[in-house]
């Protein structure tokens, strides 16, 4: 009696502990958490603006010859500025000289000359009145021979300089048109209005141009040496500076006027009328920049 009970208990047990297993369910497994990753972001750095530089402004001139002070020069100018409006080449009294020309025969005549005694100026050195860049050159042709021209912009002069040349008022479109005797069937040059700027044309140089359109000039720079390429007035050596003011930037490509043993196109003798007669490039008297102490030698 005692076993059967001790049996019954024992397969209750049994049954009731196969019951609970089977209601276990496990624990549900935790997710793993997703983990958004931080991506770095570029470190913003200040820009640097670039300092503009300050260009002294041009407050003198150079000698245009070496070893010739400025005040020298009006010992040997040959020929001086005759200038006579409206503007016309002609002869005798009607003839205009838009420049100067300054030549000699004996450094003893000049009063300050610091270089080797000489009895010529032929090949005696040009130096750059301004500072610059070439705009045009010519290689011995008529009437300008061996040629070089450098623009100066007028704003980077100085005020007392600017005072002291007295640059003229630009003529008027309508007073220009009024008496330019140049093609106007002709391509224009071009240049900027907008601005005005100095050039320097020297003349008759002996020998052909070293220097290229674009290339920047220094005061006092060595550009070429005295000659009689050209019309030369009688063949004797001179330099023939010619100093005007007009628009910027002008693109005169090559100046030239026919002569019996140098025919010029007619495009380039338009450039010739155009720098030479138009007014567009109004002449100045070179002596105006050495009439006073502002030089630079």
């Amino acid at each position: 009696m005692k076993r059967s009970l001790l049996a019954l208990l024992l397969s209750g047990f049994l049954l009731s502990g196969c019951a609970s297993m089977e209601q276990l369910t496990p624990a549900p497994t935790a997710l793993p958490t997703q983990v958004t990753p931080v991506i770095p972001t570029a470190t913003s750095t200040a820009t640097l603006t670039p300092t503009a530089t300050t260009v002294p402004l041009v407050s003198g001139v150079c000698s245009p010859l070496a070893n010739i002070t400025l005040e020298d020069l009006r010992y040997i100018t040959s020929n001086p500025f005759i200038l006579k409006y409206p503007f016309r080449e002609g002869v005798g009294d009607f003839k205009n000289h838009p420049a100067i020309d300054l030549g000699f025969y004996h450094t003893s005549t000049i009063p300050h000359y610091t270089g080797d005694p000489l009895n010529t100026d032929d090949g005696y050195p040009i130096q750059a009145l301004l500072p610059g860049k070439v705009v045009a050159l010519t290689d011995d042709r008529f009437p300008y021979g061996n040629m070089l021209m450098i623009e100066t912009p007028v704003e980077t002069l100085a005020p007392e300089l600017l005072a002291q040349i007295q640059l003229p008022d630009p003529l008027t479109e309508e007073d220009i048109q009024q008496h330019s005797p140049c093609d106007q069937s002709l391509p224009k040059l071009t240049w900027d209005d907008n601005h005005r700027s100095i050039y320097a044309l020297y003349a008759h140089m002996k020998d052909s141009p070293t220097l290229k359109v674009g290339d920047t000039v220094t005061c006092g720079q060595i550009i070429g040496a005295i000659g009689a390429t050209g019309n030369s007035s009688e063949n004797i050596e001179h330099l023939h500076l010619e100093i005007r003011v007009g628009p910027s930037d002008a693109q005169f490509g090559t100046i030239a006027y026919s002569s019996n043993t140098d025919i010029a196109t007619d495009q380039e003798r338009y450039n010739y009328c155009t720098w030479a007669l138009s007014e567009e490039f109004y002449p100045i008297d070179p002596a105006l920049f050495w009439s006073s102490a502002s030089s630079q030698q």
